[in-house]
């Protein structure tokens, strides 16, 4: 991997062609208390949208995380599948999610560019993934885990199209793009990390329907604070 890593760097800098690719002569950023602040902490000024969008996508992270983590347990524990069963039955929504989702990946961020909206599909997702969620809240067989997929896929196709454009858009500063990208990118890592763990206290305290609840109740959250965003159309 490391090899692959070296030789695509490498690739890269012979196709970029870059004019002046030493960022010697580039102006020198003062080390004091003021540069610290600016580039080391979490945005306070205009940072409102940007916060939205950060918390939206934990929730939606979230809500999503804590039905797959427990794909297994679902088909098994609670639709009532056996081992061998269960294992064929996630191999068919794997590929569900596969396939719709990047379809709708594939789809998304042309569709979002001729109707000139960001915003509308990053909504529209956790929507979908908490809409999703209710089949099998509801219906105890294995097919509605497959309609959750179908429809969750199209969700998370439409949300990982265009949710790169929508959080460039409600960055507080350009100067602190990658500081600020990766701690919008910390929200997502996070939600996966709490889905996980939270799943477990979940199922322990109220059974597998509360995961379901529990998973639109995220889903609804992450869908408002997305479309309380006011500077992206």
């Amino acid at each position: 991997m490391i090899a692959i890593s070296i030789v695509l760097m490498i690739i890269h800098l012979l196709l970029g062609k870059e004019p002046h690719p030493s960022n010697l002569d580039e102006p020198k950023i003062k080390f004091d208390k003021d540069s610290l602040k600016k580039y080391f902490f979490f945005p306070t000024k205009g940072a409102r949208d940007f916060y939205l969008a950060l918390s939206g996508k934990f929730f939606m992270v979230v809500g999503s995380t804590i039905v797959t983590t427990f794909e297994l347990y679902i088909f098994t524990d609670y639709i009532g599948q056996s081992t061998k069963a269960a294992g064929h039955s996630i191999s068919i929504l794997s590929f569900i999610m596969l396939f719709i989702g990047v379809f709708f990946a594939l789809v998304g961020g042309p569709l979002s560019d001729k109707l000139h909206r960001v915003k509308a599909p990053v909504v529209l997702a956790p929507f979908a993934l908490g809409a999703a969620t209710l089949f099998p809240l509801f219906i105890v067989k294995p097919w509605a885990m497959f309609a959750y997929a179908v429809i969750a896929a199209f969700g998370n196709g439409l949300y990982n199209s265009v949710d790169g454009a929508l959080n460039l858009d409600v960055l507080p500063d350009c100067d602190t793009a990658g500081k600020d990208l990766g701690l919008i990118n910390l929200a997502n890592t996070l939600g996966q990390m709490l889905g996980s763990v939270v799943v477990s206290a979940v199922v322990a305290s109220f059974g597998y329907k509360a995961i379901f609840i529990f998973a639109v109740g995220m889903e609804i959250i992450g869908g408002c604070l997305i479309w309380a965003i006011r500077r992206v159309r």
